[in-house]
């Protein structure tokens, strides 16, 4: 065991530093795992990465399992012994551990060996593109707009990293290469059939922070925002896989203004607001949430995938069976969805991944279809890949007020311009006005 304490400060970090320094290693092939615990709201925090040898030249690669403050006690375990051919790693601690990460190996100020910036050293571009996907959790549920607590009925992991690989077990509720938070949650979420659900994301698990400029999620993570559902024999069990997954709700692209579902989540202040279709049958269920992130998705693997899933007691209902997927296995890495180019050309429509938006029979939802790559719109009100916007089931009935956090204005907008009391209908951004 190498014990590592606080060195000097390198002077090429422009930044407050901690740097360990590893004493006396001996010349072979390296790889060096590293190690910290430290205590943030009583809980155990655990932040484990390597050094990897790449032309002569150690990168660094951590894989971070957590939230950390700067109150922190490190140790290195030698796996193999390692040349010392750098006398300290630095690592930027602040107020969470993700930050940390995003600007420990950022270009501007660079991880510090020997002297050199992360961005001299082989290998670390694709670290910084990694970490640079640190994005947000969905933390908290709301059913009919009240509140059902912090981090309640929802399996969050302590970080939130990208999943990239749409064929890994990981894409269905997160967890494996993010382990989930533990104990799971032992509160299942009750939800009447037909009810609004809302989603909250935040860039850490502490909640909003107005301080900090990646709240509610990194605002260059452009891309859609999907929900699905599944039955599940009990909504605490910890068996995700082969589930039968239907979709309920998605936002695409708005082409006119080239605004994401994501974009207006963050307009949200980290909200995205659904129904949850009143035909289903009632019983346990899992809700996915996610988000994909297509910043860097040109090529596959490049987007970057975001869920969370909250456990659910549907109650009410009735009897119809949605068509299903499964996941692994609703995407595909060539799926026009996932691997693009968002920024040039520009794009004038885009086909979210995944089934069409289930709706129930009977006109529960409303079906817009603008272009010809538009999923049909849930009962939720759903932003398509033009300036046409589908409406709620509220928008179809003459007279109809908005529900809260139902959609009350915007461009092209044709449903209810009046909410329903006492909520009042506040402008978001020219294409998107909401009932708050």
């Amino acid at each position: 065991m190498v014990v590592v304490g606080a060195g000097p400060r390198p002077a090429p970090c422009g930044a407050e530093v901690l740097c360990q320094t590893y004493d006396a290693l001996p010349h072979a092939p390296p790889v060096i795992s590293l190690n910290a615990v430290s205590k943030y709201s009583n809980t155990d925090v655990k932040i484990s990465g390597s050094l990897y040898l790449t032309s002569n030249i150690y990168s660094l690669l951590l894989v971070i399992f957590g939230r950390g403050t700067s109150a922190a006690a490190f140790s290195a375990t030698l796996i193999r012994p390692a040349p010392r051919q750098f006398s300290c790693a630095a690592f930027l601690w602040e107020k969470e551990i993700h930050h940390a990460a995003k600007r420990v190996f950022s270009r501007a100020r660079g991880v510090c060996f020997g002297g050199e910036g992360a961005h001299d050293i082989p290998g670390v571009s694709e670290v910084v593109q990694a970490l640079g996907g640190l994005t947000g959790y969905l933390q908290q549920a709301y059913v009919n707009g009240v509140s059902q607590g912090h981090l309640t009925g929802i399996r969050v992991p302590d970080y939130d990293g990208p999943i990239t690989d749409v064929t890994s077990n990981d894409i269905i509720c997160n967890g494996g290469i993010n382990p989930y938070h533990t104990p799971l949650p032992s509160t299942v979420i009750t939800v009447p059939a037909g009810a609004q659900f809302t989603a909250e994301w935040h860039h850490s698990l502490v909640g909003p922070d107005p301080s900090d400029s990646a709240d509610p999620v990194d605002p260059t993570h452009h891309g859609p925002t999907i929900t699905y559902l599944a039955q599940i024999p009990n909504a605490l069990q910890s068996t995700v896989t082969g589930l039968k997954w239907f979709k309920i709700q998605e936002d695409g692209l708005v082409a006119s203004n080239q605004t994401w579902g994501v974009d207006r989540m963050i307009a949200n202040k980290g909200k995205v607001t659904f129904t949850i279709p009143p035909c289903i049958p009632a019983g346990q269920y899992l809700l996915r949430h996610e988000m994909i992130a297509l910043h860097s998705a040109t090529t596959y693997p490049g987007a970057q995938f975001y869920m969370e899933c909250a456990q659910l007691s549907i109650t009410g209902g009735g009897s119809t069976q949605p068509a299903t997927v499964s996941f692994p296995g609703a995407y595909k890495g060539s799926d026009p969805g996932i691997t693009t180019n968002i920024y040039y050309p520009l794009l004038t429509n885009y086909t979210v991944p995944g089934p069409p938006v289930f709706t129930c029979p009977g006109g529960s939802g409303t079906t817009v279809k603008p272009s010809s790559t538009v999923k049909p719109a849930s009962s939720s009100t759903v932003k398509s890949s033009s300036a046409t916007k589908s409406s709620s089931s509220a928008a179809t009935t003459t007279g109809a007020t908005a529900p809260h956090y139902g959609q009350c204005g915007g461009f092209a907008w044709a449903g209810p311009t009046v909410c329903a009391s006492p909520y009042t209908c506040t402008y978001v951004n020219v294409d998107y006005s909401q009932c708050l």
